[in-house]
């Protein structure tokens, strides 16, 4: 039986990779000094821990609603959760907020998924069985994701995302912005606000 990650586990996975990206980064000091020395620096400084609460029944209803509308011409895959979580986001018209950041299953994971109330809906991850492509799947992939699975992350706004998107004319991460010079990492969380 695989024991089920912590908030500790993933803490502990990011500080060693943070202290890691420190050394490599006073190894090679040829640019600026940056806010964050890494991605892992910046999640564990800015990152919120995010709840593993069920959905209250009004929060299952407006999910409900924002799953139908993406279902209609997106099926969330796995190993897409960029694109499933900003999509998600998209269509649930601010109802959902978009995170990036890292979760912990086997090890941790630089990851997307969407918030409401603090809440995770996690439509990405699932088991490998799972391979029914209906609403209630993708409903009890969120129920299970959220329990199973500890979330650290930043929430970037739509506006952020929308315009990273258009510059890259795909799937786009914006904590790991490697075209552009990683600016959260460089400028920090103002950088959300531009």
């Amino acid at each position: 039986m695989i024991e089920i990650a912590t908030m500790d586990h993933l803490k502990s996975y990011l500080q060693q990779l943070a202290d890691m990206g420190r050394v490599c980064f006073h190894a090679n000091r040829t640019r600026k000094e940056p806010v964050y020395k890494s991605q892992y620096e910046l999640v564990l400084a800015k990152g919120l821990e995010f709840s593993s609460e069920p959905l209250t029944d009004k929060e299952r209803e407006i999910v409900l609603e924002a799953v139908k509308k993406l279902a209609r011409w997106h099926y969330p895959q796995i190993k897409q959760c960029f694109h499933n979580s900003y999509w998600l986001a998209k269509v649930s018209k601010g109802a959902l907020k978009y995170v990036e950041g890292w979760s912990y299953r086997l090890i941790g994971v630089h990851h997307a998924w969407n918030t409401l109330n603090g809440k995770v809906i996690d439509t990405t991850w699932r088991e490998i069985t799972d391979s029914r492509k209906s609403i209630k799947a993708i409903m009890d992939r969120i129920d299970r994701n959220q329990k199973e699975n500890p979330y650290l992350g930043i929430v970037i706004p739509m506006e952020y995302m929308t315009r990273l998107w258009e510059l890259k004319t795909s799937c786009a991460s914006a904590i790991d912005d490697y075209v552009r010079g990683w600016p959260l990492v460089q400028k920090g969380t103002s950088v959300l606000e531009e």
